[in-house]
């Protein structure tokens, strides 16, 4: 079970912040955003922020609204659709790469590319607009 300020830093790390936005909004030391996250991924024995978010969204389905209006025009191509699915499952660029068959930097440029499109500045913002405008099902 989580404590209300453990899920309020888990809500904000599926959002995409960084551990400086997360001292900043809840109010907290960078050192103590950190100690949240460490915390988060020990107790719930996920390894990376993706799988973090990805836990928040499966658990927590209540997807607050978000500025669809700016992001209605906004396609990810077929690649894209699929690369943002094999994130949700926790692999890296590397690993994505490899399942792929196509080079690690080209995955990386089609993560930026969808960062771009999505206004996101991290893979975990990636995933929960991608899961907010419908294009990733969660399992």
């Amino acid at each position: 079970m989580l404590t209300p300020r453990e899920f309020q830093a888990l809500s904000l790390i599926a959002r995409g912040c960084t551990d400086r936005d997360i001292s900043a909004l809840l109010r907290v030391s960078l050192s103590t955003a950190r100690k949240y996250r460490e915390h988060l991924h020990t107790k719930l024995a996920l390894n990376k922020s993706a799988q973090l978010a990805i836990y928040y969204l499966e658990t927590f389905s209540a997807l607050e609204s978000t500025n669809k209006n700016q992001l209605t025009n906004t396609k990810l191509s077929d690649r894209e659709l699929q690369i943002v699915q094999l994130f949700s499952q926790g692999l890296s660029d590397k690993e994505v790469a490899r399942k792929l068959g196509i080079s690690d930097l080209t995955v990386r440029k089609h993560r930026s590319n969808m960062q771009s499109k999505l206004a996101t500045s991290n893979i975990c913002g990636l995933l929960y607009e991608a899961v907010a405008n419908g294009w990733l099902a969660l399992p």
